[in-house]
């Protein structure tokens, strides 16, 4: 799997967590299991949740035609 598909699966798993629950309660260990990858993988890409959520904003939000 590429770097930049793992990144979107990474965030695309954050939107769904978001579904359910806040931003504050949902976890980097929730976020990397419903991406189906390691912790270790998240924080190879993302050095914490709030950068991920900057990702998200800057490629989802900002980018989105």
């Amino acid at each position: 799997m590429a770097a930049s598909e793992t990144k979107e699966r990474i965030a695309e798993a954050l939107a769904s967590l978001l579904n359910h629950n806040t931003f504050d309660k949902i976890t980097v260990r929730e976020i990397a299991d419903e991406a189906e990858v390691h912790r270790k993988t998240f924080y190879y890409y993302f050095a914490d949740k709030y950068e991920l959520l900057a990702f998200v904003y800057e490629h989802f939000i900002v980018e989105s035609p």
